[in-house]
């Protein structure tokens, strides 16, 4: 209970009195006096709008796209795959086995894990991201109609109107209204609806809007929940016969949150690569709706959303993905059966479609874009490289040696939002770095939410779990329950140049500024050299003993060797080569859960034991570190 209070108490500390009073306050008593009224109460299910005008799908492109593809029932749930004809109980979270009882959402305790199970997994099931897909097969297969009709018959009469954990978060069931709504006009195109899906969806979409409408996100909760519940009141309002001048007060807020959310640079405003793609698609697939509805977007919301897919260009090189922040695997759209889909790639897709854009783009097949736009879009194969680039607003720098294969990667921004951070890692100068297809300096990832994994989730995040230096065991910044952090620290880039030949950066934080430390860390890539030179900088404005860690984390598929003052590693052929007069002293660490240090999760619900190195320095004195990296040649 104490425990609780301080959370409750540190919550208060960032919000203003006008969140408390406007938002805080009326959350609270639609949640426990006049949701029960809501719940009571017979809501009339509202009919499609006349004037949506449908997008148009071909049988010839289905035929190809389907039925010469191999299609199966799989669907991924993290790391495990649940045959979706075998999918009985939609409150079950089918990894721990734990069905969520019902009762009314405004008592239910999300992270109780004793009584829902891990709400992650039930949640994404929930999604309904397989649905749509499943309508396309159903034209030709008698079987799969049949199982998207259990599938929302069966999930209405087991989560009745605010009284399942499915009631108790808006971005969820706006991404499964927009999976409803495409499955729906998928069928009703091609003459295959039946009355009990065509009544069960209705009256689902009839429900979803009355929640959305009631519970949207605001102040300091306005980050992409907010984005994606708007998302939802759009596609509904178009696709539903629901008066023209509430389309028009949530597409007012929807285009409000573009120009705060996105930054100068388009990068979204939580500075985390996977939640910065899904909202690019909770935008596309809005702006689609309103396109089918013959409403326009601002040219300057335009543009703006045009710049997002420049950061994502940068996600994956050479099959490689590099990724900051948390990373759930959350989307919108999911292909769910299509081995090694590439959201990111599918999103570049998507620009060259819409803007005429030439990102590099490989893929032969895009389920995800057919969905999006129908039968007029077409892929554009480019096989363009990608550019050096910083994104100066947002912090991230991607640099490349084509010639070697090589990219790095670097943060120089703050830790994600001006909110409360809520999906950032204390990474304030982390890198990354590939060759030759091989990952070799890693983020760790992120692994779990979960508050049962809550030693775990503050692993991931910590300072300790990125390639970072810190003093004395503390973080960037400071925890604020599972998804938040508070006392956030200040960065500025001093100096950043780029050429042919040598790419330099200088960024300089306050974040030890309670040390008496003021920090700096210059990242330097010499193409001529073949050596990547990170240089950490330290000026005591005070003398006392500080006790600094700097980190360097690799793949698991990299074997090091300390050797003579250097730290080769290895993957398949290719080896890199690390100097640093403290490496004597560094300790190589793999999969020690005591500490923690040494672990890697290669995506949500996994970790499994890798390398990484660690020095540890009395500081006391104004001094420098410097660690090269030689990515040509093993010294």
């Amino acid at each position: 209970m104490l425990d609780k209070l301080k959370w409750y108490y540190s919550r208060l500390k960032v919000m203003s009195m006008a969140e408390v009073f406007f938002y805080r306050i009326p959350q609270a008593i639609q949640l426990k006096i006049l949701g029960r009224l809501q719940a009571r109460s017979k809501l009339s299910i509202r009919q499609t709008n006349p004037k949506f005008i449908a997008l148009e799908y071909s049988i010839n492109d289905i035929e190809k796209l389907f039925f010469e593809n191999p299609f199966n029932k799989e669907f991924p749930l993290f790391e495990i795959n649940l045959n979706l004809e075998e999918v009985t109980d939609w409150r079950k979270d089918y990894k721990s086995g734990k069905t969520s009882p019902i009762q009314y959402y405004g008592n239910i305790r999300r992270q109780d894990f004793e009584l829902n199970g891990d709400v992650k997994y039930l949640s994404e099931l929930s999604r309904m991201e397989f649905l749509p897909f499943l309508a396309f097969h159903s034209i030709k297969n008698l079987e799969s109609l049949k199982l998207i009709e259990k599938i929302v018959l069966d999930w209405n009469r087991q989560n009745p109107y605010l009284k399942s954990i499915h009631w108790t978060s808006g971005i969820e069931i706006a991404i499964r209204s927009v999976n409803l709504i495409y499955s729906h006009l998928i069928l009703v195109q091609f003459n295959k609806i039946t009355l009990t899906i065509d009544d069960e969806i209705k009256r689902q979409l009839s429900l979803n809007y009355n929640y959305l409408k009631k519970h949207l996100s605001k102040y300091s909760s306005s980050n992409n929940h907010l984005t994606a519940e708007l998302m939802g009141l759009i596609v509904l309002s178009c696709y539903l016969d629901i008066p023209s001048q509430d389309l028009e007060k949530w597409k007012k807020k929807f285009f409000e949150q573009i120009e705060i959310q996105l930054l100068d640079d388009g990068v979204h405003m939580e500075r985390c690569s996977r939640y910065h793609s899904e909202v690019v698609d909770q935008i596309l697939v809005a702006f689609q709706f309103l396109k089918q509805v013959k409403v326009p977007i601002p040219e300057k919301i335009e543009a703006k959303f045009k710049k997002s897919f420049q950061f994502i260009q940068h996600f994956e090189y050479r099959g490689i993905k590099t990724l900051f922040g948390d990373n759930d695997e959350g989307s919108v759209i999911k292909p769910f059966w299509q081995n090694h889909f590439s959201l990111y790639d599918s999103q570049l897709s998507s620009a060259n479609y819409l803007y005429d854009t030439l990102y590099r783009y490989t893929q032969k097949l895009d389920f995800r874009n057919y969905l999006l736009f129908g039968k007029t879009f077409e892929n554009k194969i480019v096989e363009d490289q990608e550019n050096d680039q910083l994104f100066k607003s947002s912090g991230y720098a991607f640099w490349y040696d084509h010639q070697e294969k090589l990219k790095f990667s670097f943060d120089v921004g703050e830790l994600g939002d001006h909110l409360m951070a809520a999906h950032a890692h204390s990474d304030l100068f982390h890198f990354n770095l590939s060759k030759d297809n091989i990952p070799f300096i890693v983020d760790s990832g992120t692994y779990q939410y979960h508050s049962k994994d809550i030693f775990w989730r503050d692993y991931f995040r910590s300072a300790k779990a990125h390639n970072v230096v810190t003093f004395n065991k503390k973080n960037h910044a400071s925890i604020n329950g599972r998804m938040s952090w508070v006392n956030l620290p200040h960065v500025k880039i001093k100096t950043y140049k780029n050429n042919d030949e040598t790419s330099y950066c200088c960024a300089e934080t306050d974040c030890f500024k309670k040390n008496h430390i003021n920090y700096q860390r210059e990242m330097i890539l010499n193409k001529s050299l073949k050596k990547i030179t990170i240089r950490d900088k330290f000026d005591v404005t005070k003398t006392e003993k500080n006790n600094l860690e700097s980190f360097i984390h690799f793949h698991p598929s990299v074997k090091v060797i300390k050797k003579e003052g250097c730290i080769i590693a290895k993957a398949e052929n290719v080896s890199l080569t690390l100097k640093n007069v403290n490496f004597e002293n560094a300790e190589i660490i793999k999969g020690n859960s005591n500490l923690p240090l040494g672990w890697y999760s290669s995506r949500f619900g996994i970790k499994q034991p890798t390398t990484s190195l660690r020095i540890s320095k009395l500081i006391e004195e104004d001094c420098f570190i410097e660690t090269d990296i030689f990515y040509g040649r093993e010294l």
